[in-house]
This record gives C-alpha cells, sequence and structure tokens, in this order.
C-alpha cells in the first residue's frame, strides 16, 4: 500500500492510494489539474475517487476527473449530491478494484478529514496539517 501526498491549492492536500504500481483511487480532489501532473508523472490510472465532504476544496476537481476516467465518486450518503456515484454510511464497507477494501470508520460528516486504508495512517484529529484519511482497511 503506497499513498502519495499530492499539495493542492495553497493549503490543501490530496492523495493518490495504491495497492498496486498502476491503479489508484484519488482522495478529495479538490483541484484537478495537480492531480492530472500527479498521475502522468507516476504512471497511475485512477479506478475511483474518495470525497469525504462537499466543500469545494476537496471536490471541485471531480467533475474534470469523472469526465476525463469515467470512474466512480464514494463518499458521504448525506452529501455532495449529485457528485456521490456510490454514497456510504458509517460501518459500510466497499471494495475499490487493485486499491483495496475499505469500511467507513465515522460518519462521514463528523470526520472532516481524509481517508485511508491503511490503519497506520489514521489520525484521530482529522484537523492536523498534512492530516491522513480516515478510512481502515480491512
Amino acid at each position: 500500500m503506497t499513498v502519495h501526498t499530492v499539495p493542492a491549492l495553497s493549503d490543501n492536500y490530496i492523495w493518490l492510494i495504491t495497492d498496486d504500481e498502476r491503479h489508484c483511487a484519488i482522495v478529495d480532489p479538490g483541484d484537478a489539474n495537480v492531480v492530472l501532473d500527479a498521475l502522468e508523472r507516476l504512471n497511475l490510472t485512477p479506478v475511483a475517487i474518495l470525497l469525504t465532504h462537499h466543500h469545494w476544496d476537496h471536490s471541485d476537481g471531480i467533475p474534470t476527473l469523472v469526465e476525463r476516467f469515467n470512474i466512480p465518486v464514494h463518499g458521504p450518503a448525506n452529501e455532495a449530491k449529485p457528485l456521490v456515484t456510490h454514497p456510504h454510511r458509517q460501518g459500510d464497507e466497499f471494495d475499490i478494484p487493485n486499491v483495496g477494501h475499505f469500511t467507513v470508520r465515522r460518519q462521514w460528516p463528523a470526520i472532516r478529514g481524509l481517508c485511508s486504508p491503511d490503519a497506520s495512517l489514521a489520525r484521530e484529529d482529522c484537523r492536523a496539517p498534512r492530516r491522513h484519511p480516515d478510512f481502515l482497511r480491512a
């Protein structure tokens, strides 16, 4: 499991989570351009987007990335509609092909952070700078 950190905007991060050397899930793509640059540089193909909440700095890149790659968007069941194509609630489990199996640890609106399939990357304080996501790999 590899998590690539992609700086975005002036104070945010986007993560590319990969479990093989070619495919990734994109977490909170607030800026499609930096994601596209990172995908090319790392030679990765996205297979899904993980959205933690609807704020523009986490979601503005979604339409461009979905249009370009035709990939699903996993996110909170009660937010970000119509961006979210695969809504999830606390306790839900789902698979992202070639990336991993995910379990939603806490209801998304409470998280306000990001998601990680690796328990060693999860942080309780989701407001910490350079924080990692808050999913837990099963």
